[in-house]
């Protein structure tokens, strides 16, 4: 009885394994979370790229108003690009610099309280080829906060020669991929808290296995064990 109540008094708890386990442990979740949150900034910046947040027909040959919905579901591109498809697609620059000369229009946005967030005319700008893409490129939008919003398009002076083709307007972000840096971040943090808390593991699981918490093993034990345990 005696020699029992003195092995326990022998032992004590291994201040430096808890630690370890604590840090350990605390790595593991956060290493859990920030790829989750890695996973889901990936994702969401791929959705971005396909992301609309206003298509509609128009008619732009006429005068007229349209009030479309306006979803923003991104704040972080370094901007935003109101395009024209037309169907049949007019080929030559030139052409369409020509024809819309007459174009006299201009797009509001506005939140659900009807306080302006942005402004600006519709007008051909000569970058739209720089994608190689055919869609015409009539304005730029500077980025604001995601929300539900409303776009009027108010057309003063039309294109008469548009009233042939088939019209959709539309609004894409502008995406350089510096937007995709906090997924990128996210992602060294959960390999580096990974990885410590994977060394740390290798260092505590042995005398964890052994002794537990404890820092000395009972004098029953064999001296390899009590050597392990300390």
């Amino acid at each position: 009885m005696n020699s029992k109540i003195g092995n326990d008094k022998k032992r004590r708890i291994s201040v430096k394994r808890m630690i370890g386990l604590i840090f350990a442990l605390l790595g593991i979740v956060f290493s859990i979370y920030c790829g989750r949150e890695s996973s889901r900034l990936n994702k969401e910046f791929y959705q971005w790229e396909k992301d609309r947040p206003m298509d509609f027909p128009v008619d732009l040959s006429l005068p007229g108003q349209f009030i479309f919905p306006f979803k923003q579901t991104c704040s972080t591109s370094h901007g935003e690009a109101i395009f024209l498809e037309l169907t049949p697609k007019i080929e030559s620059d030139d052409e369409i610099k020509e024809l819309f000369k007459s174009l006299s229009a201009i797009m509001v946005i506005t939140d659900s309280q009807g306080k302006e967030v942005a402004i600006g005319p519709l007008e051909f700008l000569n970058s739209q080829r720089r994608d190689k893409r055919d869609d015409i490129l009539l304005a730029h939008v500077f980025p604001f906060r995601k929300g539900n919003y409303s776009a009027t398009l108010t057309v003063r002076s039309g294109v008469p020669q548009l009233q042939e083709r088939k019209q959709a307007i539309y609004a894409e972000y502008l995406l350089c991929g510096l937007e995709l840096m906090p997924a990128i971040i996210a992602g060294v943090f959960s390999f580096g808290a990974g990885f410590i808390a994977f060394i740390l593991l290798i260092l505590i699981l042995p005398g964890l296995f052994l002794h537990g918490i404890w820092k000395f093993p009972p004098e029953n034990f064999s001296a390899e064990e009590k050597l392990a345990g300390k």
